[in-house]
C-alpha cells in the first residue's frame, strides 16, 4: 500500500492475489522450492483465516510461516503512509497475542527471543531496509519519467503504476 486510507473490497482482492502472482513472477527464476512457497503462503494464517489457499497449521510450509513473522514485523515496526511505526513493545506484543492464531506458535517465540537477544535492534534493520526500498522507488520513479511519455510528453503516471502493480507494492 501507498496511499493513506482505508482499502475498499475491489483493492482487497486484489491485494490478496500477490502471493500468487509472486509465485508465478519467480516461476521462471528456477529457484527453490522452499523460496516459492514462501511467496505462495506467507499470508496463510496458523489458524486457516489467512488468505492464499486455506492452508492451516504444519500444512503451511515452513518458510511460509517464517517470512509470515518477518513480514509482520517489518509491517508493524515501519512507518506505512496510512500509519507511524508501531513502538517496539507494542510489535512484540501483537506477535504474542497472534501466536497461534496468524503465526505459528513455536516460531513466534523463537523469532520474539531473537529479537530480544539480537545486538542490533531489528526495527534498526526494519528502518534501513524500508529506506532503502524508497531510495529504489524515488529512483525508478526519476527513471521512469525520463523514458516514458504520455501523449502530452510529460511522464506517463501509468508507468508506476504498472511498476507497483508488478510488484504488488508493500505488503
Amino acid at each position: 500500500m501507498t496511499r493513506a486510507g482505508a482499502i475498499d473490497p475491489v483493492e482487497r482482492e486484489a491485494l490478496e492475489k500477490h502471493p500468487e502472482i509472486g509465485a508465478r513472477l519467480i516461476e521462471p527464476l528456477g529457484l527453490s522450492l522452499a523460496v516459492a512457497a514462501a511467496v505462495r503462503h506467507h499470508h496463510e494464517w496458523w489458524d486457516g483465516r489467512g488468505y492464499g489457499d486455506g492452508l492451516f497449521g504444519e500444512q503451511i510450509p515452513l518458510s511460509a510461516r517464517i517470512v509470515a513473522i518477518a513480514d509482520a514485523y517489518d509491517a508493524m515496526s515501519c512507518d506505512r503512509p496510512y500509519r507511524a511505526a508501531l513502538l517496539p513493545d507494542v510489535v512484540r506484543q501483537e506477535i504474542e497475542r497472534y501466536a497461534g492464531v496468524q503465526f505459528d506458535p513455536i516460531l513466534a517465540k523463537g523469532f520474539l527471543a531473537l529479537v530480544e537477544a539480537s545486538e542490533i535492534p531489528l526495527q534498526v534493520l526494519a528502518e534501513s531496509t524500508s529506506k532503502t526500498t524508497r531510495l529504489n522507488d524515488a529512483h525508478a520513479d526519476h527513471a521512469d519519467q525520463g523514458v516514458l511519455h504520455d501523449a502530452q510528453g510529460g511522464p506517463d503516471p501509468s508507468v508506476r503504476e504498472r511498476a507497483h502493480d508488478s510488484t504488488g507494492g508493500s505488503s
